[in-house]
C-alpha cells in the first residue's frame, strides 16, 4: 500500500500502469500515411480490461463478505456517478459541434445509429455491425466495460448464493475458454462472408466475444482473494509477459490495420488466443504490484509522470479524439515532412492531455471526491481482509 486516498487505498503502480497502457493506446491511434504506426497497440486495451475486471471483483468480495450480500442499484449508483458525467460531457460536445457544423466524419456514416448507440452505451455493437461512428468510435471499450458493470454483480450476486466462493473459479475458466472459442469460430466464419473489416470489428468490440479479457481479471480477483496469502508472484513471470507485450507491439502485419483484406498467422492468434493471453499476462503483473510494492517494475510504474498520466486516463482517452480529429484538420499541412508530422503528433498529445487534465480536474475530481466521503468500504487489494471504514 503506497497511498491512501480518503477511504480508498491506491496504489500508484496500478494508475501508473493505466498511464503506460493510456500512451501505447494514443500511439495506436496516431496514424502517418494512413497507416497505423503501431497496429499491433489493438492488444493493449486487454490491460484496462484485466486491471477493471480485477478491482471490480474485489469491491463486489468485499462488499459481500462484510455484508453477506450485493446491493445491486448502489453498486450501478456508483458506477454511473463515476463514469457518466465526463462521458456525457464529452458526448455533449462533440454532439453539439456536429450539429453545428454538420462534418459528417464527426459522426460516422449514419448520424442516429452513431448518437443513439453511444448515449445508451451500445456502440461496441454498432460498430460490430459494420457502422462507423467517427469520433465516437473509440466509446466501444467503454461501452463494452459499462454492460460488464451490470453484468458482473449480477453473476455474484445469483452465483453466491448457490456456491462457494472456490467454485467459481472452474465456472469462470469454462466461461473464458467458451468465449475465446466462440470469438475464433465466428471470425473464420464471417471472414469469407463479409471481409476482414467486418468480421475483425465485429470479434473484437462485441460484448460475447471480447469479455474474456474482462472475466480474467475477474478470476485473477477470486484466486487471490482465496490463496493470495499462499503465493506470491516475483520478478520472472512479469517479466517474461512484459517481454512478449513489447515484442508484439512490434508486429506490423495486422491486416486491418494496413487495409488489407487477408489474414495473417498473427491476426488469427490473436482471435484465439492473444486476447486473453495478454490478459492473462496484464493480470499477472496486477498481482505483482499488490504484492512487491517495492519491485523494480513497481518503481517504474510508480513514477510520478505515469501515474499523473493514469489517474487521468479516462479523460484522456474520452478527449483525445477530439484533440487528434481537430488537429488533423488544423495542421493537415503539417504532413509534408517528418519534421512537420512529428510536431503535428506532439501538439495532438499535448491538446489531449489539456483537454483531459480539465475534465479530470473540473468533473472527475469532484466526483471522486464526493465517492470517497460516500464510499462505505475501503478496499486495500494489498491485503486479504479489506476494511470497513
Amino acid at each position: 500500500m503506497e497511498k491512501k486516498n480518503s477511504s480508498f487505498l491506491r496504489i500508484n503502480s496500478l494508475d501508473g500502469l493505466r498511464g503506460l497502457s493510456c500512451i501505447l493506446i494514443l500511439l495506436g491511434h496516431t496514424w502517418k500515411n494512413g497507416h497505423m504506426i503501431l497496429p499491433a497497440t489493438i492488444v493493449v486495451m486487454d490491460s484496462f480490461f484485466a486491471l477493471s475486471g480485477f478491482l471490480i471483483t474485489c469491491i463486489i468480495l468485499a462488499e459481500f463478505d462484510k455484508s453477506g450480500t450485493i446491493n445491486l442499484v448502489n453498486f450501478w449508483k456508483r458506477r454511473a456517478v463515476r463514469l457518466l458525467p465526463p462521458f456525457y460531457l464529452f458526448f455533449g460536445f462533440v454532439t453539439v459541434i456536429y450539429l453545428i457544423s454538420q462534418f459528417k466524419p464527426i459522426i460516422g456514416t449514419d448520424p442516429t445509429v452513431t448518437l443513439l448507440s453511444t448515449a445508451f452505451y451500445a456502440s461496441n455493437w454498432a460498430l460490430g455491425q459494420g457502422y462507423e461512428l467517427g469520433i465516437f468510435g473509440i466509446t466501444w471499450s467503454l461501452s463494452l466495460e459499462e454492460q460488464f458493470y451490470f453484468l458482473c454483480p449480477v453473476f455474484f450476486f445469483l452465483a453466491l448464493k448457490f456456491f462457494d466462493k472456490k467454485y467459481l473459479i472452474p465456472i469462470l475458466l469454462i466461461l473464458i475458454l467458451g468465449i475465446s472459442y466462440h470469438r475464433y469460430q465466428l471470425f473464420h466464419e464471417l471472414l469469407p462472408l463479409k471481409g476482414m473489416k467486418f468480421a475483425w470489428h465485429r470479434c473484437y468490440v462485441g460484448l460475447d466475444t471480447r469479455t474474456d479479457s474482462l472475466l480474467i481479471g475477474t478470476l485473477g480477483a477470486i484466486i487471490y482473494r482465496l490463496y493470495g496469502d499462499k503465493f506470491r508472484i516475483g520478478l520472472l513471470f512479469p517479466t517474461i509477459g512484459l517481454i512478449t507485450f513489447f515484442s508484439a507491439l512490434t508486429i506490423r502485419d495486422v491486416p486491418f490495420a494496413l487495409h488489407q483484406q487477408v489474414n495473417s498467422i498473427h491476426t488469427d492468434l490473436v482471435m484465439a488466443i492473444g486476447f486473453p493471453y495478454f490478459a492473462t499476462v496484464f493480470l499477472i503483473l496486477v498481482i505483482h504490484l499488490v504484492q512487491n510494492p517495492k519491485s523494480v517494475i513497481s518503481k517504474f510504474l510508480g513514477h510520478r509522470f505515469l501515474v499523473h498520466i493514469g489517474m487521468m486516463s479516462y479523460s484522456i482517452y474520452l478527449w483525445h479524439t477530439v484533440s487528434f480529429g481537430s488537429m488533423e484538420i488544423v495542421l493537415k499541412s503539417f504532413n509534408q515532412s517528418d519534421i512537420l508530422w512529428l510536431l503535428k503528433t506532439i501538439i495532438k498529445f499535448g491538446v489531449a492531455y489539456c483537454l483531459g487534465y480539465l475534465s479530470y480536474s473540473y468533473v472527475e475530481k469532484p466526483i471522486l471526491r464526493y465517492l470517497a466521503k460516500k464510499q462505505k468500504y475501503a478496499v486495500d487489494i494489498t491485503k486479504i481482509d479489506e476494511k470497513l471504514t
